[in-house]
């Protein structure tokens, strides 16, 4: 079965809590990218003036992500969730980011 050479893993970005001040306002626009090494394989909506997001479905908290078992295993770093806060004048500022390895993500995989 083709299909065996396959991973696919249904991920829920939920939130984010106590982020720092990023603008003048005293608050933060963020949003995060999701990479499995160097390929940016999902991102969310910016959620304005927020720093205790909670992105839903409407703003692309849910996605699967599908992949061969040799390109989940070559991705050196395993997934990466990275947080940035959206500016729309410059450059979008990095608030911070979580790496979860392969392990972790079949072990959490196998708990569901």
């Amino acid at each position: 079965n083709a299909d065996d050479n396959n991973i696919h893993l249904l991920i829920e970005i939920v939130s984010a809590s106590d982020l720092p001040i990023m603008d003048i306002h005293g608050t933060a626009d963020p949003f995060v990218t999701v990479w499995l090494g160097d390929k940016e394989i999902h991102k969310t909506a910016y959620l304005p003036n927020t720093l205790d997001p909670i992105w839903t479905l409407d703003t692309g908290s849910l996605f699967i992500m599908s992949c061969s078992v040799e390109e989940f295993f070559r991705a050196y770093d395993g997934l990466t969730f990275v947080i940035y806060d959206f500016d729309s004048a410059s450059r979008n500022d990095l608030i911070g980011q979580v790496t979860m390895s392969q392990d972790e993500l079949l072990e959490a995989a196998d708990r569901n």
